[in-house]
């Protein structure tokens, strides 16, 4: 796709995964990821596009424009702040994104990429003996059946929702199938949250949910996902 030519360029973000800006025409605004590391982290930046393809439809996701599924991709830029970003307290921004990750986890979308039981295997080839054992004892507590799976972000901070008229979710590179409790404990942690914000969390995605969710499940999975955040360190410095 030929772009308008742009009347402003900015550079929103780097890191080990993507390159970020956003560039700014007569008429509309656009994303633009240059797209760094896939095989350390063992990203499949074609099924990830595609998921954020589908999401896009129901407005869940930005939409995608163009993109060579390795390097690089365009997307619209979704306009309004983060949850990061705007001046809401915290109890309500959790409770957004509480709500946002109960929709994800109701949404029905293709998807033919790897689980995430499949991927971690993966992160694993780096751990410890140690570290091994004591995460296949909490993956046989945390392995579900295909019809309990769901469509899991794993990666859902206040940085990657925006406040729109419906909130939608950016980034959606570690999404996947599994289970919703990994998916909770993961937003815990990357959200800092505290216990007590952590019971208050389960509570409101039990009341806005119907899928089944457990403590003892969370309590696992926030032991999981504190060893795979350990590990993603590891190999996103290699």
């Amino acid at each position: 796709m030929r772009l308008p030519a742009p009347q402003h360029v900015e550079r929103i973000s780097t890191g080990q995964v993507n390159d970020v800006w956003r560039i700014t025409c007569a008429q509309e605004s656009y994303l633009f990821k240059w797209l760094n590391a896939a095989e350390g982290l063992l990203l499949n930046r074609e099924d990830e596009l595609k998921l954020q393809s589908a999401l896009a439809v129901q407005g869940l996701a930005p939409q995608i424009i163009d993109s060579d599924y390795s390097r690089w991709v365009l997307q619209a830029f979704v306009e309004g702040p983060t949850l990061a970003q705007s001046q809401l307290p915290r109890t309500e921004k959790l409770t957004i994104m509480v709500g946002l990750m109960a929709t994800l986890h109701q949404t029905r979308v293709d998807y033919l990429g790897p689980s995430f039981w499949q991927r971690l295997e993966g992160y694993f080839a780096c751990a410890s003996e140690q570290q091994l054992a004591r995460i296949h004892a909490l993956q046989e507590q945390l392995t579900i059946d295909a019809a309990q799976s769901c469509l899991c972000h794993f990666d859902l901070s206040f940085d990657n929702i925006v406040l729109t008229e419906r909130p939608v979710a950016l980034d959606w590179e570690y999404a996947s199938f599994g289970n919703p409790a990994v998916d909770f404990a993961s937003a815990m942690l990357i959200n800092r949250c505290s216990v007590a914000e952590q019971h208050d969390c389960f509570c409101e995605y039990r009341r806005r949910s119907p899928v089944p969710l457990k403590w003892d499940d969370v309590l696992a999975a926030l032991q999981l996902m504190q060893w795979v955040n350990d590990i993603w360190y590891q190999l996103a410095d290699d």
